[in-house]
This record gives structure tokens, C-alpha cells and sequence, in this order.
């Protein structure tokens, strides 16, 4: 500003400066937070900030869900206001070096108390937030309540942890170059086994006193001023340290308060609370040079999982004393068995990938710079139709939610099953702005799954569907069938004279052959029919929407397949099938009717020359039920006396001179009157009791004879 003598201004003088950078970077700021506190708020999970106390500032409304207490009623608080004392202590002495650091910190595991005093153990992850001038504001992260999931994944999470021990170990042993440098890391694992403290001894060849090198734990005090020899004359030389060094072997001491040869050290063990104490010998060129030595606060501590991860780790250290080499397959196992997280994907309003995280990469294969940009149907298998993802998008615009199990593709071609949850994530308007999905890859859970059922729903020997699995379909089928007024044909299948190559050739060749019998079976129809075996020799096949021709149309392939001969080892068989074929709504309104239809139908098959097929009718029914009653009285006929011995003269044609006599059986029923032979005979030959009633036969004409 310009003035004149007299004050009075007369002219201005100043300079501009553009701010739209400072703008545009106070609005993208401003989405960035925004588009944090969305996520938040949509997260399942716990999301949180605190100030550099460790007062929280801003809590998600996950809390609720996870402690049962308001969003404003966490302000202000601490994470150990939350927890029991003991465990405030503990996790307080975890966390003691953090925030110094100014360090992120992963999955630090805690228990938290609920408004109703109830306990769940948490997955706690977060990450320092400083200012310009890299002073410590805060912290922003996650707390993940871990107890569903962790009662259902117990076995799994033990053995994840010994397989990550065995990972560290053999990466250990890789980055390792001396013994020195790779002890106190292999003291270390003792965190992922689930111990409580490991020691390194060496054996010094001299004194035969076995000396700590390196240990690991919260106790580690344990080993001040500790005596241990391999002398067995000395009674500090009896413990599982000695005795596995100097019996060159592993020992299990499982009850190691209570064992006689451990009371050197009882009262040690007893104010670190060990219950169990596991030693295992180090070898370099062959001979023992020391022990990994390893303590639990529970007995029984040690089981053969443990056991064999343990041992495995000493072998593994004992090749990296004679030279820390490493073969290709260890790197491998290493990388097998890394452990990985939840996938994250989040897209626009376009489907389009706007970020990833690493575990997302690690699982599909795409780097971030291969995915952001491209629409989510990066993954898609084809495997899911436009109903499928139509029903899917109708539950989030329905609910903002959507959750189930997916199958989608990896980046090499390789179709896995995931379980995948997506949100929707709302502007201040009220309209999406983007979806949150998360997923993990649940194909071991799928393989497990499928290796649990197989045995309840498949033969163990064909692999067929068994009795139970195929009781689901038909009854499927038939629900079908009753709403569509379809057909359903049940066929029931024997193989004749099955048991002579059993008998004669043994129960192995017998199974390889039914084997094989399935197998052309199952190529004799279509994928949406089932081939099932019943135990034995016996097989049932439904099929879907067939008329009575199409069912004779299938049996005779089935005859035709099932006729050509077998070759099993060395020898050649020949196997014929007799068929029995029901029909549904005619022949039974259930399956359990249709396949007392179908076996009597087979029976027919049988009756008039095997190798072929019958349909059930009402008349075989009534058959079948006379030829039930038959045998039931013919098997007490002998006993009693109703059957008898008529005699036909035979005479010579020449001279008129009787030659000789015609026995012929009669069988007058108390129960069904008078049964004719050619009724009853058939029934005899077929129920096994045509020797019986031949003996009695001959023994009556000749006793009638010489009376």
C-alpha cells in the first residue's frame, strides 16, 4: 500500500498465489479417510485409532458386534481396560517396545472381556501414524475376534503352527552360515511349536558337561548356574538331556515333575511350572555333539505330530553342522508351507479393481499392477451362470451383503473354491461407491471335506454310489419325477453265478472283476443316471425320464457291455447279468416299493434262463409271494409226512408184462392243499431243497419196496 504526503492512499501493491493443489490434496485426503471409515464400517471386524497413549479416538461399530458396548463408550479407553489383569500384564509387556519403535505390528494375539464377562481371543494388527516430522500420533488397526473360528480350526492351527516351525527352520538353516548365527535363531522356533522355552546344549568331550549355547523363552532363567553331564554315574547326568546324548536318541520325558530321574532339577522345574521335557540329540559327521532340548507347562505335551517335527528339526540342524547345505526341496517345503491371509479386492461401482492387498497376489497369482484396472471378472472360472451372480448382486443390492462359497481362477488356469464376502460401500449420498470383497482359498478345507463324505457315500471298492448315497438320489429323482409327471426306471442287477469265481478263483480276482463290471456299467449311461453297488455281486441303476422302452434299451446295453469277456491277471471270465426292471408311478410310489419291484422282476430274469431282463408285473408280484409261501411249507413238509409216494406201473409193450414202477411224489399242504409238481419242484430246486427231498425219496420207495 501507497500513500501520499497527506496519508491518503494511492495505489496497491500485492501478489497471488494458487492454493488448488493444496485443494485437491485436502479432497483427496478427505476421500482417503472417507474411504477408510466406509471399509470400517462395513468391516466385520474391530477397526480402531488411538492417540499415542493409547486412548482410542475412533472406534468402527464392529466393537458392538465383538464386546457388546457402544462405539462413545470405547472412547477414550485403553485395549487393557478390556482385558484381565494377567493378561494385561502379558500383552503390555508384548507390545512394551512397539510403540518406541514406531513399529507395525501383526496379528498380536490377545483375550478381551465382553460387557457380559465372556472372553474372545482376538487378532490384533496395526500400524504407527506419525506427522511430517515422523513424531508418533497414534495407532490405526484391527482387532479380529478369532474364538468361533477357533474352536472349529484348533487341529488345523496346531499343525499350521508345527509346520511353521519346520518352515522357519529350514529358512533359518538356508540364511545361516555358522553354528553360532543359526542357534539362537533355532532356539527361537520354540514360539511356533507351542513350547515355552528351548535351550541348545553342547557336550564338551573332555568334562562330558553338557553347556547352554543359546535358549529361547520367558524362563529362560531356567538355565543360570544349571548343571547337566552325559556321565550316567552322575545323578545330573540321568535327566533327558544326558540320557539323549549319551543314548544317542530322543527322549520323551512327558511327566518330568514326577519322574525320579529328573530330581536334580525338580525345584527349578517347579517354579517355572515344567511338566514336560523333550531332548533331542545334535550330530555333526555322524557323532553327537549336543542336544535340542525343549519345555511344556503340560504333561503329555509331546505327541507324535510334535514328535516327528521335532526329530525332523534335529536331522535337518545336524546337516547344517556338517555344512549348512540345503538341497532345493527344503527351500521348496519352506515356501509350501508359508502361511497365508484373507484376500482383499475392492472394485467402483464398475466392477473395476481400484486396490488389492499382498494376500490377494499370493493367492490368485496377479500382482497389483496386473489387477487394478481390470474388472472382477479377472477370476471368473465360468464355472457360475448369469442366475448364479444375478442372485448374488440381488442380496447386496438387497442388503449391501452378499457371502457363500465361489469358485474363480487363478492366474496359471488352476480352478480353486474360495469363500467370499462382499459389502457395499455407500457415498454421503446414500449411492454405492465401491464393493469390498474378502476371501480366502478354501480348497484343503473342500479336500477334507470330500475325503470325510467319500466314505459315507461311495463303495469302497468300485467307487460307486453306495446304498446310502443312492437312496438320496432316487428320492431326488422322484420328487422330480412326481412334479415334471416324468417316469423313473429303477433296474436291480445280479450277476449270475458270481459265486463260483469267488470259490474257485478267490475273493481278489472276485473284486476285480465287480471292479470292471462297474466301470462298463457306468459307461452305459448317462451322467445325470446313477450306477449303484448294494454289497456282493448285487448293482442298482436309476434313471432319469425314461419310458419302459428306453429302460429295455439300457438293459440290453448293459447285458451286451457286461457279456464281453473280462481279463483279470491271467485269466479270461465270462460274467452274465440278470435284470429286473420297475417303473415308476406303476410299479411303486417310493424307492423302497421300486426296489422290491425290480429284485422280484430279477428273480424272473433268473427263472427263465439268466442273461436277460424282466419287467415287474402285479401277476410276478403274486408269483412271487406263492413261490415265498411254497418254500416256507415245503421246507417242514418232510417233517410233517405231507408229502407221498404214488407208484405207475411200466409195461412192456409186447407181452402186456409189467417191467417195473414209476415213483411219483405228491405233497398235500395242511396250509395250501394240494400242491402240484410242477409247482413245488421248482421251488425245491431253487430253495436248496431238492436233496433233502430226493434222499427222502429213495429211502421211502425202497423201504415201501422190500415191505
Amino acid at each position: 500500500m501507497f500513500c501520499d504526503t497527506d496519508g491518503r492512499v494511492i495505489s496497491l501493491r500485492g501478489t497471488g498465489m494458487s492454493i488448488n493443489a493444496r485443494k485437491l490434496a485436502e479432497e483427496d485426503l478427505r476421500r482417503s479417510e472417507q474411504r477408510f471409515r466406509d471399509v470400517a464400517e462395513v468391516s466385520g471386524d474391530w477397526i480402531w485409532e488411538t492417540d499415542a497413549e493409547g486412548r482410542y479416538t475412533y472406534v468402527s461399530d464392529g466393537v458392538k458386534a465383538m464386546l457388546g458396548y457402544a462405539a462413545h463408550e470405547v472412547i477414550g479407553k485403553t485395549p487393557f481396560d478390556f482385558m484381565a489383569p494377567d493378561e494385561a500384564q502379558a500383552v503390555g509387556a508384548a507390545f512394551a517396545g512397539i510403540p518406541a519403535a514406531r513399529a507395525p505390528f501383526n496379528d498380536l494375539e490377545n483375550v478381551v472381556i465382553d460387557r457380559d464377562g465372556r472372553a474372545h481371543a482376538t487378532l490384533t494388527s496395526g500400524t504407527p501414524i506419525l506427522d511430517a516430522a515422523g513424531e508418533l500420533l497414534g495407532y490405526r488397526g484391527i482387532d479380529r475376534d478369532i474364538s468361533v473360528r477357533r474352536a472349529v480350526e484348533d487341529r488345523i492351527k496346531r499343525l499350521t503352527n508345527l509346520y511353521n516351525a519346520l518352515s522357519e527352520c529350514n529358512q533359518a538353516i538356508v540364511r545361516c552360515n555358522s553354528a553360532a548365527e543359526l542357534f539362537p535363531k533355532f532356539a527361537a522356533m520354540v514360539r511356533f511349536g507351542g513350547m515355552k522355552m528351548a535351550w541348545i546344549g553342547m557336550l564338551n568331550a573332555t568334562t562330558g558337561q553338557v553347556v547352554p549355547v543359546a535358549s529361547f523363552g520367558a524362563t529362560a532363567g531356567y538355565l543360570d548356574g544349571v548343571i547337566v553331564t552325559s556321565n550316567a554315574d552322575d545323578p545330573n547326568g540321568r535327566g533327558p538331556v544326558g540320557t539323549s546324548i549319551r543314548e544317542n536318541r530322543p527322549v520323551w520325558n512327558q511327566n518330568y515333575l514326577n519322574d525320579p530321574a529328573t530330581e536334580p532339577w525338580h525345584e527349578r522345574a517347579a517354579r517355572f511350572d515344567w511338566k514336560a521335557v523333550a531332548a533331542l540329540p545334535l550330530h555333526r559327521s555322524g557323532d553327537v555333539v549336543g542336544s535340542f532340548n525343549l519345555y511344556a507347562d503340560a504333561a503329555g505335551a509331546f505327541d507324535e505330530d510334535a514328535r516327528k517335527l521335532l526329530e525332523e528339526m534335529a536331522t535337518d540342524v545336524s546337516y547344517a553342522l556338517d555344512g549348512f547345505e540345503r538341497d532345493a526341496s527344503i527351500r521348496l517345503a519352506a515356501e509350501v508351507f508359508e502361511q497365508g491371509k484373507e484376500g482383499i479386492m475392492i472394485t467402483d461401482t464398475r466392477g473395476r479393481i481400484v486396490r488389492v492387498n499382498r494376500a490377494f497376489s499370493e493367492i490368485s497369482g496377479y500382482g497389483e499392477a496386473e489387477a487394478l484396472g481390470r474388472t472382477a471378472g479377472l477370476l471368473s472360472s465360468g464355472r457360475h451362470g448369469k442366475e448364479f451372480y444375478r442372485a448374488m448382486w440381488d442380496a447386496i443390492d438387497a442388503s449391501g451383503h452378499w457371502q457363500g462359497e465361489i469358485w474363480n481362477r487363478r492366474k496359471d488356469g488352476n480352478i480353486f473354491p474360495e469363500w467370499l464376502a462382499i459389502s457395499r460401500v455407500l457415498d454421503d449420498d446414500g449411492m454405492p461407491s465401491h464393493y469390498v470383497g474378502i476371501f480366502s482359498d478354501i480348497s484343503a478345507h473342500k479336500e477334507a471335506e470330500a475325503r470325510i463324505q467319500r466314505p459315507a457315500h461311495f463303495d469302497a471298492l468300485t467307487g460307486l454310489p453306495n446304498r446310502a448315497l443312492l437312496q438320496d438320489r432316487a428320492r431326488h429323482a422322484l420328487g422330480m419325477a412326481q412334479r415334471s409327471g416324468e417316469s423313473v426306471a429303477v433296474l436291480f442287477i445280479d450277476l449270475d453265478h458270481f459265486k463260483n469265481i469267488n470259490d474257485t478263483l478267490g475273493h481278489r480276482i472276485g473284486d476285480e472283476l465287480l471292479v470292471e463290471v462297474g466301470r462298463r456299467m457306468g459307461n452305459m449311461v448317462r451322467k445325470e443316471d446313477t450306477v449303484s453297488r448294494q454289497g456282493g455281486d448285487e448293482f442298482v441303476v436309476v434313471l432319469l425320464g425314461v419310458d419302459a422302452d428306453d429302460a429295455a434299451h439300457v438293459a440290453q446295453k448293459l447285458i451286451e457291455a457286461v457279456a464281453v469277456t473280462f481279463r483279470v491277471e491271467q485269466y479270461e471270465l465270462v460274467v452274465t447279468p440278470s435284470i429286473g426292471i420297475a417303473m415308476y408311478p406303476s410299479d411303486g410310489e417310493d424307492f423302497e416299493a421300486l426296489c422290491k419291484s425290480a429284485d422280484t422282476a430279477m428273480y424272473r430274469a433268473k427263472q427263465d434262463g439268466r442273461n436277460t431282463f424282466r419287467f415287474f408285473t402285479p401277476q410276478m408280484q403274486e408269483h412271487s409271494v406263492r413261490k415265498m409261501q411254497l418254500e416256507g411249507s415245503l421246507r417242514n413238509a418232510l417233517g410233517r409226512g405231507e408229502l407221498q409216494l404214488h407208484y405207475q406201473p411200466q409195461v412192456a409193450l409186447a407181452d402186456g408184462r409189467m417191467v417195473g414202477v414209476e415213483a411219483l411224489l405228491r405233497w398235500h399242504s395242511g396250509e395250501l392243499g394240494e400242491v402240484m409238481p410242477a409247482e413245488f419242484i421248482r421251488v425245491a430246486e431253487d430253495g436248496g431243497l431238492i436233496l433233502p427231498i430226493g434222499e427222502w425219496v429213495l429211502r421211502t420207495a425202497v423201504r415201501q419196496m422190500k415191505a
